[in-house]
């Protein structure tokens, strides 16, 4: 279990009990040169923070 430092705090389980896990393989797109422009974390900590500004009811 990995703890995100942010201002409110989330649990990620890296595969939840009883769910199918799905991976894509994304080998022939990194061939072409493609990857991400920010790792999962810093990803995950953008969208958080975009919705505690803009999420429901702002």
């Amino acid at each position: 279990m990995k703890r995100l430092s942010m201002e409110h705090e989330a649990d990620f389980l890296a595969e939840a009990y009883g769910t199918p896990r799905k991976v894509m393989d994304v080998s022939a797109i990194r061939k072409l040169g493609w990857g991400p422009k920010v790792d999962l974390q810093e990803g995950i900590e953008r969208t958080y923070r975009w919705y505690l500004e803009h999420g429901e009811g702002k």
